[in-house]
């Protein structure tokens, strides 16, 4: 059996490790850290934003909490 990850394959990835992914995504799309991006997703500043970076962002939020 060959060690290589299937694109099929699951990895589960730690919280820790979630939280890491989360915070180079966000600096990559939108220059700042993650816990920037939350704590202006938490005050409402990207409410009305239809850059797809944000909802890129968005939907990886649940590995930070």
């Amino acid at each position: 059996m060959s060690s290589k990850t299937d694109q099929s394959d699951v990895v589960e990835l730690t919280p820790e490790q979630g939280r890491e992914l989360f915070d180079r995504r966000a600096r990559k799309l939108l220059g700042i850290t993650g816990d920037e991006f939350l704590a202006r997703w938490d005050s409402g500043d990207f409410m009305n934003s239809d850059d797809p970076k944000v909802s890129s962002l968005a939907v990886l939020i649940p590995f930070t909490r």
